[in-house]
């Protein structure tokens, strides 16, 4: 009955027993559904941030794929994939995805990924992480695995400012972009953190603004002018 209900809205896994949303093939059906219901799948068992539900709700590319862009743009965003989060940032990732434009670009999605920090706190502004190794509490091989081609990259559970300044700087390297996405409310201290890094890296912040809690209306035409510097609203 529940697998019936979330196929024909996702929404309905709001309601399912924990044992329904640690089902990995409720959640499959439900996130194809209705995206933003990922973030009502078990966190416990991590399928709020599992590989194939984060493919199926679109988040997530479902191949590899090239971009027509070089540049890449990093996405500083709330976290959207907990139960009591806003959906808006979760939207916003499909939406540019979907974006006729900005799909071009290969972007990072924080949201996509489980982090750790050495900040106890996780989003302390005082704390003096900002993702480089002299400012980390973390080690390097704590942060850093190798890949199978003999690159180093963000481990599965690194410190988040790490992983976010390494995705940075590949930003800063293409000539690429931050967008950030700031929501009914303001920024929040994660966001103001990543503003510190993107400007510590040099990397041009685009931020978009809201008074809505629907991305339906969002334009963002002024990013398709790299490099002016101007704020996209909604």
């Amino acid at each position: 009955m529940v697998l019936a209900a979330v196929k024909r809205n996702g929404r309905a896994l709001e309601f399912a027993s924990d044992d329904m949303t640690a089902d990995k093939e409720v959640v499959l059906a439900a996130v194809r559904t209705t995206p933003t219901s990922l973030k009502y799948a078990s966190a416990q068992k991590g399928l709020n941030q599992d590989h194939d539900c984060l493919k199926a709700s679109g988040l997530w590319d479902n191949y590899r794929r090239t971009y027509a862009r070089k540049e890449q743009l990093t996405l500083s965003v709330r976290f959207s994939l907990a139960r009591n989060s806003t959906e808006y940032a979760t939207n916003f990732a499909i939406f540019l995805k979907r974006n006729y434009y900005l799909r071009e670009f290969q972007a990072y999605n924080p949201n996509a990924w489980c982090k750790d920090s050495c900040d106890p706190i996780f989003t302390d502004i005082k704390h003096p992480c900002r993702g480089t190794n002299i400012t980390c509490g973390f080690t390097e091989t704590q942060n850093l695995v190798k890949t199978r081609d003999g690159k180093k990259r963000p481990a599965n559970q690194c410190c988040w400012p790490y992983s976010f300044r390494f995705h940075l700087e590949e930003s800063k390297a293409t000539n690429g972009l931050m967008i950030q996405v700031q929501e009914q409310h303001g920024l929040g201290d994660g966001h103001k953190i990543e503003t510190e890094m993107a400007q510590q890296a040099g990397v041009k912040i685009f931020r978009t603004t809201t008074d809505s809690e629907d991305v339906s209306s969002l334009s963002l035409n002024p990013l398709e002018r790299p490099g002016t510097g101007t704020v996209a609203k909604t």
